[in-house]
């Protein structure tokens, strides 16, 4: 299907200039508005439809009102388009020749004004103000200065007498929060918000997904049209390519506004093309130990250190792991490579001499192996494990394997790698397929997170001697760090019951560690803790209480979360609270 959506594509943009075409790749790339004809922007630009669409309101809004006294704001999320807008809103304005316009940042507002005084055009003037954000920033600083200059120019432009009619139109082109600051000052609202007729930016899940599919489309079709070459290395990588670039798009969905999504596809096409070689035609067994062999090579050469922190209650400590092909031999069973996991002293740089624990790495290509687990399970009986699993899996059945490898207090994670990522580097210099995998996959945050969840499930964190509460410390972290990886990598929906499972394979594996059986935790408390997901804005459930929905808005939130220490250890004194609860209900755990 995408051959035939590509052939018209790239007939469409043969028409283009190999400048043109540049220019609007360049400016995607940077995140900066295509300064091209309307035209070429409909032929071009990803959902121009909806942008022109909300265009049209605005200047039959404008029009209707003769283009006098108007305040128009334009709301929209960081990447929705805001600046496109405006620059298709310039060009609609100077095709209908009944209005001069002006587009202008937030700086130059001074200047401006003088301007707009000493111009004897009668014709009424819209001027479209960007980066509003910049002057909003100003002022939660404790400077006004800039934001009021603002507020005075709307003022002078929009408002008249019977006879003197307003000079003209003020838009303004500002994101969400940039809207609530405003709205939440008394004065400001009065001048900008509530005279104000606003239009919003903002997509549906359903269509910033059909648009970033779109985008892929597009993107392709334009490199293709630049040159004979770009057409040719494409086409023969085609079906290597674009099953990535679609991948990529709907995983940028959940995080990312369309200038972000199209941006990342962008440069994305870059990197590939600038490491293209000809496809290697193997067999399934063959591409099997290709991809062992390059992800042996990728974890040695690029990962053969990672650094990590645990953190239980206040307690912080920094670790090591350090790459080694050697594998781990039990009775049966051994695993492709593992990690060493070592102390380390951050400050100085220093790691320590102490082998703290073993990690097994084990690389599995396509699912076979779910059938017979016996050999990894006789390696978890001695080591943790990590996984990686190259094969498309579904989401519900990657956190169903997890939670059952987990089942007794195993430590065990699994790290899920699409074929459709991997596939790539079938078309990549060797080299180029390492920085394809650094750049495009998500391999250091995943490896930190693992790292960390395996070494709270399998390591005495506190080496002195420890009481039952600092147990349920170090199993509230394990709980969060886990609940936390499992939201982060679902992308729209998880089942209650992977979480409630989460939950306890968590708990076991700290309690397994001190030589414990986990007390049994009541639903009604696993639902607590979940609830406490919903009101730190992570996802909502559903009202018959069976999955938890993921939004765009706690995808950031939960990108948030993982950059504040406090406030997530904040959400683990909670669940440790509730934990407590359990404890209570299951007396007799003396302190170790």
């Amino acid at each position: 299907m995408h051959d035939r959506d590509l052939e018209g594509l790239y007939n469409n943009y043969r028409g283009l200039r190999p400048t043109t075409i540049r220019s609007i790749l360049d400016c995607w790339a940077d995140r900066r508005p295509v300064e091209e004809s309307l035209e070429v922007i409909r032929r071009v630009f990803p959902g121009s439809q909806i942008l022109e669409s909300t265009a049209r309101s605005v200047m039959r809004y404008l029009q209707d009102r003769d283009w006098r006294g108007c305040i128009v704001n334009i709301i929209g999320d960081y990447g929705s388009g805001k600046t496109q807008m405006g620059f298709i809103l310039l060009r609609m304005i100077r095709e209908r020749g009944e209005a001069r316009v002006r587009m202008i940042t937030a700086d130059p507002l001074t200047e401006l004004r003088s301007e707009i005084l000493e111009d004897g055009d009668e014709r009424p003037l819209v001027v479209i103000v960007d980066e509003v954000d910049l002057l909003i920033g100003d002022m939660e600083r404790g400077k006004r200065d800039r934001v009021e200059e603002l507020a005075d120019l709307a003022r002078m432009m929009t408002e008249g007498s019977f006879s003197n009619p307003a000079r003209g139109s003020v838009i303004l082109l500002l994101s969400k929060k940039a809207h609530s600051s405003l709205k939440m000052d008394r004065a400001l609202r009065n001048r900008l918000i509530d005279r104000a007729k606003e239009f919003s930016l903002s997509m549906s899940e359903t269509d910033r997904e059909r648009v970033s599919l779109e985008a892929v489309r597009r993107i392709i079709a334009l490199r293709m049209a630049y040159s004979e070459e770009d057409r040719l290395r494409i086409f023969r990588s085609l079906g290597l390519i674009y099953p990535f670039m679609e991948k990529l798009a709907l995983d940028l969905c959940s995080m990312h506004e369309i200038g972000g999504i199209v941006k990342n596809l962008v440069t994305a096409l870059d990197d590939i093309l600038s490491e293209l070689t000809d496809p290697r035609s193997l067999g399934e067994v063959e591409k099997g130990r290709f991809f062992e062999e390059v992800l042996k090579r990728f974890f040695s050469e690029v990962f053969r250190r990672v650094h990590f922190r645990v953190t239980v209650g206040d307690e912080r400590r920094d670790y090591v792991a350090i790459f080694s092909e050697e594998p781990l031999s039990v009775p049966g069973a051994r695993t492709d490579a593992h990690y060493d996991i070592r102390t380390y002293d951050a400050d100085r740089g220093l790691i320590g001499s102490l082998l703290v624990n073993q990690v097994g790495l084990e690389i599995k290509y396509g699912d076979y192996w779910k059938e017979n687990r016996d050999q990894l399970l006789r390696v978890m009986e001695r080591y943790p494990l990590l996984l990686i699993c190259v094969t498309e899996m579904d989401e519900d059945e990657l956190a169903d394997l997890r939670n059952q490898m987990r089942a007794g207090g195993r430590a065990f994670e699994i790290m899920g790698l699409s074929p459709k990522v991997l596939g790539v580097t079938l078309t990549l210099t060797p080299e180029g397929a390492l920085r394809f995998l650094r750049n495009w996959g998500t391999f250091e945050r995943d490896l930190e997170e693992i790292l960390s969840i395996l070494t709270l499930q399998s390591v005495r964190v506190k080496d002195r001697e420890v009481s039952d509460q600092d147990i349920l410390a170090q199993a509230s972290s394990a709980i969060v760090s886990s609940l936390m990886r499992e939201l982060r990598r679902a992308r729209k929906m998880v089942r209650t019951s992977t979480l409630s499972d989460l939950i306890r394979r968590s708990l076991e594996g700290v309690y397994a560690r001190y030589g414990r059986a986990a007390p049994d935790l009541p639903e009604i408390l696993v639902d607590r803790i979940l609830r406490l997901l919903e009101r730190e804005g992570l996802g909502r459930l559903s009202e018959t209480g069976k999955s938890f929905s993921l939004s765009a808005e706690s995808k950031r939130n939960l990108e948030e979360l993982s950059l504040d220490e406090g406030r997530r250890r904040d959400m683990e004194r909670v669940v440790s609270g509730i934990l407590l609860r359990m404890q209570e209900q299951a007396p007799g755990l003396d302190a170790l």
